[in-house]
């Protein structure tokens, strides 16, 4: 495991404005510890999420059915008014990932997420994980269709029903009870979540001896940023790096992330300055700024004009909460002076601001002190080079050789290190990095592993910049 001077921090004292107004008393040696505990599994980033055992019988009621619940008893959400409920003071459940306000009561009093003031599309939503203790044997979600199929996840003691979401195939509109039965009465943290697009929800239905209570409410994690971040091509909430890596520090991930978005690329929607009022909503614990990838062509001092301007508005408006950024996501050995010039920028602004940030380009912060690679030279297995004219990447060589008396590396016998690399995708595959399996046929977006990937390298990124705050502290 890395060092914290392999933080890219890129300044001195990165942290030294967190200092006993960030994070107090209870709460230093509460981060520390879940750092210091999850430092430990990090380094495996292909480890794989269980799923909740042994697996109850699940069942989703028919049309127009009444629950199966013998004289069942519905908890529904508490109105604030005609129009919203209360997501802050339920005394049943607690809704990750939803502010006050933000979910909708129909007539039916049935709820499902609005929308993010800074679009339309389906990511940009915000989407509740719904969380309570039960106790008692079987239970029903009580649902309102709106598109076929249903889509809907479950957690149970932390750990997923399954690890793809459950897709139900229904009518529109129809009124059902999706119905858990663990087979035994105990008491359990159960959480789910129902794609707003698919189905509006109400609580929940119990037997009359069964009881709900509220779980403690969970650490705020948001993540302003794009696709990357949001999920896409079918990649959902369930499977995107935020929402992996959020319970690693007992945090719910609250989605601000809109495909096809970034720092400048347009006005409006595809603006990060359009959802700062977002973020506020949230009022996250840790809020990771990422992306840059959409704004590609702006210069290397333009980009760090924005990203300047866009920290220091949102430390404005967010005084208690850590903000971290990542650099530009890239895939591929050669790294395009475009996307340098937005990864080099975004670093210069966290600089200025104070800002913890990591490149995932040059996730190991070698790439300036790295010797270049050079003609007719000698390489050993594990030499680490840099090629500044054509790769802009470290390279570390694989096969021992001597290098051509011109030309460019051999690719053949080095691998890239920036985070994602490798000349292939899933459904064309070149056996050159990482690639093959990490990156959808589209070249562009990451597969649930490459989400995976991503987890593991920004849960070790946040856990060290965590540790830094609490030692400086």
């Amino acid at each position: 495991m890395g060092s914290t001077d392999a933080l890219n921090l890129g300044i001195d004292d990165p942290l030294q404005h967190f200092r006993s107004s960030r994070i107090e008393g209870a709460l230093h040696e509460l981060w520390y510890a879940t750092a210091k505990a999850a430092l430990a599994s990090f380094d495996d980033q292909t480890e794989t999420q269980t799923v909740y055992s042994p697996a109850p019988t699940i069942a989703l009621s028919a049309s127009g059915a009444v629950t199966t619940i013998t004289n069942g008893i519905k908890v529904p959400f508490p109105r604030v008014d005609a129009t919203t409920i209360n997501t802050d003071g339920d005394p049943n459940f607690s809704h990750g990932g939803v502010a006050q306000g933000k979910q909708l009561v129909s007539s039916g009093d049935v709820t499902r997420g609005t929308l993010l003031t800074g679009g339309g599309a389906a990511s940009a939503r915000w989407i509740g994980r719904h969380s309570f203790w039960f106790t008692g044997q079987k239970f029903g979600i009580y649902v309102r269709t709106l598109a076929n199929p249903l889509v809907i996840q479950v957690w149970v003691n932390g750990r997923p029903l399954s690890l793809s979401p459950s897709s139900n195939a229904v009518g529109v509109p129809e009124r059902r009870h999706y119905e858990i039965d663990f087979g035994s009465v105990d008491t359990r943290l159960v959480e789910f979540r129902i794609h707003p697009n698919t189905a509006e929800i109400n609580g929940v239905t119990i037997g009359p001896a069964d009881s709900i209570r509220r779980m403690a409410l969970r650490k705020r994690l948001a993540i302003l940023g794009d696709s990357i971040a949001g999920g896409a091509n079918g990649i959902g909430t369930e499977f995107v790096w935020g929402d992996r890596m959020a319970p690693r520090f007992g945090m719910d991930n609250w989605q601000l992330s809109i495909g096809g978005t970034g720092y400048g690329v347009t006005a409006g929607v595809s603006d990060y300055f359009t959802r700062i009022p977002d973020a506020v909503a949230a009022a996250p614990d840790i809020l990771i700024v990422c992306g840059g990838q959409n704004d590609l062509g702006i210069s290397q001092a333009a980009m760090t004009t924005l990203a300047t301007t866009l920290f220091q508005a949102l430390q404005a408006a967010l005084p208690t909460t850590i903000i971290l950024a990542l650099g530009c996501h890239h895939v591929g050995e050669q790294i395009s002076q475009n996307v340098q010039n937005i990864d080099l920028g975004v670093r210069a602004a966290a600089a200025a601001c104070g800002i913890p940030f990591r490149s995932l380009i040059d996730p190991n912060n070698i790439y300036a002190t790295t010797p270049n690679w050079t003609v007719s030279t000698s390489y050993l297995v594990g030499d680490v080079v840099r090629e500044t004219t054509t790769f802009r990447n470290v390279l570390v060589c694989h096969t021992a050789h001597t290098s051509a008396s011109s030309g460019l590396p051999d690719m053949t016998k080095f691998y890239a290190q920036s985070l994602f690399t490798g000349t292939g995708k899933v459904g064309t595959v070149t056996g050159r990095g990482n690639a093959d399996v990490f990156i959808q046929a589209d070249g562009i977006h990451p597969t649930a592993l490459g989400h995976q990937a991503l987890d593991g390298a920004i849960s070790d990124f946040v856990a060290h910049s965590l540790r830094r705050i609490v030692d400086v502290g």
